[in-house]
């Protein structure tokens, strides 16, 4: 099964196209210190989002590109290390008419969010002799954008902040076996910005802690079953801000529910170097209606369709692209229905 299609391979793909709880993007997958050997990976992705509404609220979501890359080395037979850069976190909304279009001050719309986080993960693994192993790490994170709601418009930026994430892991490479579980801890960032253009404040998100599970196994010749679960704390999550000179605090985003996204997928090889797969994910609605207009959505449905290919004994090419179909949501006056997302993804791998 050397070159079936596995998690590790459309995992990072397909979970930042899904319109997952919160503002989780890429679900913070540390797949790459599975990869065997010493590996290269770079991946670049596109999600498009159409999310309209009730009252003439057109499409309220823009177009996002996400990237990740990664470094995984075999220090022994029993050590790995790797480093993964990637957006764990982010929002692009943008209200060009209806209720929630009216400008508070300043050039941006009522309800209006350009959000983007970056991470550095660290991880090590150690390989015990029983097909169990150990895997744990630290990661930076931090964030910066701008967000415009009922109470204005604030913009910040953060430093990096620390967090960590352990885990283990259970293999069989005769049947293609693989069980990981894997904590993250939550991430607190504080941003230094200001409110209306004119007063300095200072704000703090904290990012949740969450739980990945990721499994594989081989059931047929040449055929594996693939999948995820991922449980995010979400709820009691918001984002706050405070001016430097003192005041009262202003909430900007207020997150009520925990998530809960599932994937499960099927790999088939073709021949030597071309093997595909199906996708199917599903994340449940929360609890409606919400709170803000920066979260237009409830929960999806998705299928997705992917392939790899070996273009050579070192250099692997995978792709996929994604349907999505978000759940329905009900903010203040405006309903969200009949929404949909399309997302690709490619990520070429390099073995060394």
């Amino acid at each position: 099964m050397k070159t079936l299609v596995t998690s590790s391979g459309l995992m990072a793909l397909f979970t930042s196209a899904a319109l997952a709880g919160g503002i989780d993007r890429s679900g913070q997958w540390i797949t790459p210190i599975f990869e065997p050997g010493d590996t290269v990976t770079f991946s670049v992705g596109s999600v498009d989002p159409e999310v309209t509404g009730s009252l003439g609220t057109n499409d309220a979501t823009t177009r996002y590109n996400p990237m990740s890359f990664s470094v995984k080395k075999a220090i022994t037979e029993q050590v790995d290390v790797a480093v993964i850069v990637d957006q764990p976190f982010g929002a692009n909304i943008k209200y060009t008419s209806g209720p929630f279009a009216a400008t508070p001050i300043g050039p941006f719309a009522g309800g209006y969010a350009d959000v983007s986080s970056k991470a550095l993960t660290f991880v090590g693994r150690y390989k015990f002799d029983n097909n169990f192993s150990l895997h744990a790490g630290a990661r930076a994170q931090s964030l910066s954008g701008t967000i415009a709601s009922t109470p204005g418009i604030l913009i910040g930026s953060s430093d990096y902040a620390w967090g960590a994430l352990v885990g283990a892991a259970y293999e069989r490479p005769d049947i293609a076996l693989r069980v990981a579980l894997t904590y993250n801890t939550s991430i607190k960032n504080t941003l230094d910005g200001s409110q209306n253009f004119a007063i300095p404040v200072t704000a703090s998100h904290e990012t949740p802690e969450s739980l990945n599970l990721e499994f594989q196994s081989g059931i047929a010749k040449n055929t594996l079953l693939f999948g995820s679960v991922r449980h995010v704390k979400w709820a009691g999550s918001s984002l706050d801000s405070t001016p430097v000179a003192g005041g009262a605090s202003t909430n900007w985003v207020n997150f009520r529910d925990d998530s809960t996204s599932l994937t499960l997928g099927v790999g088939r090889k073709i021949n030597d170097k071309l093997s595909l797969a199906l996708t199917l994910g599903y994340e449940a609605a929360g609890t409606r209606p919400g709170n803000t207009p920066l979260s237009p959505t409830n929960g999806y449905k998705s299928i997705g369709l992917g392939g790899s290919y070996n273009i050579s004994d070192s250099v692997k090419l995978t792709g996929g692209l994604q349907y999505v179909k978000p759940g329905s949501q009900t903010v203040g006056p405006v309903t969200f229905d009949n929404s949909e997302a399309i997302g690709f993804g490619l990520k070429i791998s390099y073995s060394f």
